[in-house]
């Protein structure tokens, strides 16, 4: 039920997405007929099924947040991004290595949990950022890090704000302040216009990951859809109208402007975040008769 952007490079060429004629014709079928079930039967490689999919996301998310934020990838800028601990960049070396030494990640989060009152916004999301790489769960230092994250809020940009809330969704960690307070420092940004669609697309995947609705991040997603949706890349239009289906956040106006925006790019956009699109259409009650129809179209 939750959304994610696809990365699949070759989509735009049909015959390598599917698999035969008579599946062409029962998509087809399914499609014209708006029989939303059966496609992911017939194509469950086409539409991603929920293992993979959130594992698409995963990457995508992590990706989309840290856009634009260089710190997040372990390099500095100055002394100050670069902090006194060096707990951020210890961090990040041993989320660069293969193969780190026995005992070294337990070692590091020991000490880290010790010197996190110290550590800057930035160097927290930087840490985090390091933990989802390397898919540590450290739940006591995690712990830990929520307690200081507000406090820091300031200190940090729309990207490690993504990065911070995504890094406890991958754990199903649901602290409700926490996302509360990183939310509302996140839209105060987006009224600086320094919100861009794919942090609203990472927010919105790491709320539905932990199913935590916010009422002021949907008007603000549902609003930025309805004004911006040709602006908008087809993954992150579906990972957001996913979101706001699973929450069951229906805009008629909305809806109608992302499937317009679909049904344009629907000859060269991913197969797979053109169906997410269909199905989240046809979940927020807002079924796309032409969409169906280009994609039976696409795919015969």
């Amino acid at each position: 039920a939750e959304g994610a952007p696809h990365v699949e490079s070759n989509d735009a060429r049909p015959d390598a997405s599917c698999p035969g004629v008579a599946g062409v014709r029962l998509l087809a079928r399914a499609l014209t007929q708006g029989v939303m079930r059966q496609l992911s039967v017939i194509f469950p490689e086409l539409l991603c099924r929920q293992g993979r999919y959130l594992k698409l996301r995963q990457r995508a998310a992590a990706a989309l947040a840290a856009r634009g934020s260089p710190a997040l990838d372990g390099r500095t800028s100055g002394s100050k991004a670069a902090g006194t601990s060096g707990l951020a960049e210890a961090a990040w070396l041993l989320a660069r290595d293969p193969s780190p030494p026995e005992g070294a990640w337990e070692s590091f989060e020991e000490k880290a949990f010790r010197g996190c009152a110290n550590l800057r916004g930035d160097e927290i999301a930087r840490l985090l950022h390091a933990f989802t790489v390397a898919r540590r769960n450290p739940w006591r230092l995690m712990k830990k890090l929520s307690d200081e994250i507000p406090d820091k809020l300031p200190q940090m940009d729309a990207a490690m704000l993504c990065v911070c809330l995504h890094a406890y969704a991958q754990l199903r960690s649901r602290r409700g302040r926490l996302f509360a307070v990183v939310t509302r420092r996140a839209l105060a940004l987006e009224k600086e216009a320094q919100l861009q669609p794919e942090h609203l697309a990472s927010l919105l995947f790491s709320h539905v990951k932990v199913l935590l609705s916010d009422r002021a991040l949907t008007k603000v997603s549902q609003r930025r859809l309805l004004d911006e949706a040709n602006q908008i890349s087809t993954d992150d239009l579906a990972t957001m109208l996913q979101a706001l289906a699973t929450f069951r956040e229906a805009d008629p106006s909305m809806a109608e402007a992302c499937a317009r925006v679909a049904i344009e790019r629907v000859s060269r956009s991913p197969l797979p975040a053109l169906c997410d699109i269909l199905v989240a259409l046809e979940r927020l009650g807002e079924p796309s008769g032409a969409l169906r129809r280009g994609l039976a179209v696409r795919c015969s």
